[in-house]
Order: C-alpha cells, then structure tokens, then sequence
C-alpha cells in the first residue's frame, strides 16, 4: 500500500495540467453572495443554442454554440458529461501494486469526479461487494481531490485489504474543455462565436458553461440539463423537457453569417458538399466507438432532408423501423425474421437498442448490453443466471476474445435457432469456454 501512495504522490507533484480551470470553486461561493457576477458572465456569454435549459436530444451527441464579448472574456470553459469503465484484476502482488496507477489513468488530468462506482468481486467465492463514493460538481474534485479525499482512501484500503479477483469501475463526471477565446488563430476563424460537441449517456446529462475573464477571474455562465432518450427508456424525462430541433428559420438565421443554411437539398449532389454543411455542428458523431455507416458517409440526405421540422429534419414520410433497416441489414434480417426463435425489438424497431447514428458501445448499442436487456427481463439481469455465481458481463469472452463477456455471449438478440435464443444447445454452451 505504501508503495502505491508513493508512487501516485510523485504523479501528483507533477500534476499541473489545467489548474486554472480546477480552481474555480472560490468563485462559485462568491457568486451564492453576488448575485451581479452572474448577471455580467451572461451578458459576456451568450448560449445561443440550445435556447432553453432542459431539452431532450435524440443521438449519443448534443453540441451548444455561442457569442462572447472579446473585451470582457479570455477563455471559454465547457464541463461535458463523461462516463468512463475499467475492469482491473487483482490476483497477483504486481496487479495489486499497479491498482493506483490504473485509478489515474481511468480519471486523467482533465476530469471533474462526480461519482465512482465499484463491484468488487471476491476471489475465493466470487461474490461481489458494492461501493460508492460520490462528489458535488460545486467542489469541483479534479484528480489530486479525488486521491486526497478520505472517501477515497477509505475505499482504497478496502480494495488492497481484501482479497479480491477483480475490480469493475465505473466514472461518472464532467471533462473540462477550454477554449482559448483570444488565440489570434481562434479568432480569426471564429470571431466572436464559440461552439462545443460531447458525448452524452443515456438518459439524464448536465453540461456547465464558465468563462475566465482578462483578468483570471473565473465565473459560472449557466447549466443546462439534456436528456438523451431511447426508445426503450423506462422513464421518460421531467415534464418540463422539450424537443428543441435547431433547423427552423429563427434558429438557422442565427447561425446563416457563418453556415450554409437552410441546406439546400435540392442543389446538393456531391457528398463533399453535405459534409461541409454537416460537418461543423455533427462531426462527433464520426468520433464514436461504433458509426453507422450513412454517418460515417456523411450520407445525411438518406434520412434528413434538412428542412424545418419537429422531427429533427428527418423527412416526413420516413418510418425508422426495423423494415427499413433490413433493406441494408439483409443478414440482420434473414435471423430476425427467418428463425425458429426471433426477438421481438428485430423483427419492431432496431432502435429499441441501437442508436441510429453511434454509440460509445459496439454495434451501435445505446446502452450497455446487459442494462438494455435488463429493461425487458429485470430477473434474468440480476438472478444467478446461468447457474451460481456464473459472470452476467465483463471479463474476456473465452469463446470470442476479441469481445467483452455479457448476455449477447450466450443469446443472439435477433434470432436462433434454439429456445430463448441461445446459440446452441446447453452443454455445447458450456463447452465452448469451459474444459468439461
């Protein structure tokens, strides 16, 4: 253990990566008592869009855009939602004394903690103890916070004090992105406008918009909250959320000095043509772990005509259903609708699942596999299942290495050929990761 707190202190003598940003927790308590300050940082930043501060956003990635006054504002500073997972084993001396080390490089230089969650799972019986340590985003724990914190070293010394398989972690907080307002290059590609992409998880996302003034003063600007909502969410956001499409002609006129807009459909026939339009306001989207294909294309056109709309400029005799998707996912659709055993959402709507445009998941699924399986079969999620103490997810798939363990392992989630939709018979199920 003392090698371990050794090691981390020396990192963190080193640490110097965006203080300016971390130690903005004064300002928040001057502004309970000024109220003034906050009234100026709006006026000195202005959110151009999104217009209202609860909105409910259809896609794993949302953006906000802006204006701000050169004379007043030096940086802009944007504190994005993040989820980060880690799975560190600890059944050797070595594993154990690089615990610390895997902690660092799971939460970075650019984090602000608001939650970690742990499963610890034993290595004698495999059963699994819970832990959680949570943080208010006013106090601002970058990681130095965060390793000094006595939640933290109460957690740590249980971790190293028991014996234990395996650690699955999972961070819940913000990244802290800073935009140099009065770089001469900055300016002279963006004036006076600022604009900022993220990666939102499922359900409810805040994101914190603070600006440093000439004078190194930082001050908070406002908050909004986004509600990324599947189709399969089991609960639907607060009442005062709303669908807030950008493309209608007040929204577009905002933007027109700088963007091609409305995008005009009809003259459009190069795809070089439709990423230039697309492009700076979508282009995370390219960025996740998994693209569709139309996205990673920029064939934007097949769905979204760019026209003012509730829909999200989606064109309106368009039904994303699962009878669309198969006209291109021919092999999807000879197992969904083909086998013996098919799965209802395949044969309904692949967006029960998928999202349509990416995912930080494989395959474009929304959510972690066994959470989106959990919704419908809530037993199945946390009951033995198979048997004992059999994993329900994480750890190498000893039949598939090149994909992490969960319940799409044992079960096709479009169809088979065998009752509840495992691939094969039970004992050639085992078979296939255990010596039997």
């Amino acid at each position: 253990m003392q090698k371990n707190r050794a090691e981390m202190d020396s990192y963190l003598r080193l640490f110097t990566g965006r203080q300016r940003m971390f130690r903005i927790t004064l300002s928040a308590v001057i502004l309970l008592v000024a109220p003034a300050f906050l009234t100026r940082a709006q006026e000195a930043v202005r959110i151009v869009y999104p217009p209202e501060r609860n909105i409910i956003v259809g896609s794993a990635t949302a953006r906000l855009a802006g204006t701000f006054d050169p004379s007043v504002v030096s940086r802009v500073e944007v504190l994005e939602p993040l989820v980060r997972t880690e799975q560190v084993y600890l059944r050797t001396g070595d594993e154990r004394d690089g615990f610390a080390l895997r902690m660092k490089d799971l939460i970075g230089d650019d984090v602000i903690v608001e939650r970690l969650d742990a499963v610890m799972i034993l290595e004698r019986n495999r059963k699994q103890m819970q832990e959680s340590l949570a943080f208010p985003v006013s106090e601002m724990v970058d990681l130095r916070k965060f390793w000094e914190s006595p939640q933290f070293t109460a957690f740590y010394q249980k971790v190293l004090g028991s014996k234990l398989r395996l650690v699955k972690l999972r961070l819940q907080g913000f990244r802290a992105r800073s935009i140099d307002v009065q770089d001469p290059a900055y300016v002279e590609r963006f004036s006076t406008t600022f604009a900022s992409q993220f990666v939102l998880r499922p359900g409810m996302n805040s994101v914190h918009l603070w600006m440093v003034d000439r004078s190194g003063a930082a001050r908070f600007v406002d908050s909004m909250r986004l509600f990324y909502q599947m189709e399969i969410e089991p609960e639907g956001p607060p009442d005062e959320f709303e669908k807030i499409p950008f493309h209608t002609a007040e929204r577009e006129a905002e933007c027109a000095s700088c963007h091609t807009l409305p995008l005009p459909v009809e003259t459009v026939a190069e795809q070089a043509t439709v990423e230039d339009a697309c492009s700076p306001c979508h282009s995370a989207m390219v960025e996740l772990r998994s693209v569709h294909f139309p996205v990673q294309g920029w064939e934007c056109l097949t769905c979204h005509n760019g026209a003012e709309g509730e829909g999200f400029a989606v064109y309106e005799d368009l039904e994303l259903n699962a009878t669309y998707c198969m006209d291109c996912h021919v092999t999807i659709a000879e197992r969904a609708m083909e086998k013996p055993v098919t799965h209802f959402p395949a044969q309904d709507n692949c967006l029960t699942c998928h999202d349509v445009h990416g995912s930080t998941n494989r395959f474009l699924v929304a959510r972690n596999v066994r959470e989106i399986c959990a919704f419908c079969h809530p037993d199945a999620a946390v009951t033995p299942h198979p048997t004992g103490n059999h994993p329900l997810e994480g750890g190498v798939n000893p039949a598939d290495p090149e994909r992490a363990f969960s319940c799409a392992s044992c079960h096709d989630p479009h169809g088979a050929d065998m009752p509840k939709l495992v691939f094969d018979t039970r004992m050639k199920m085992c078979k296939s990761c255990h010596n039997i």
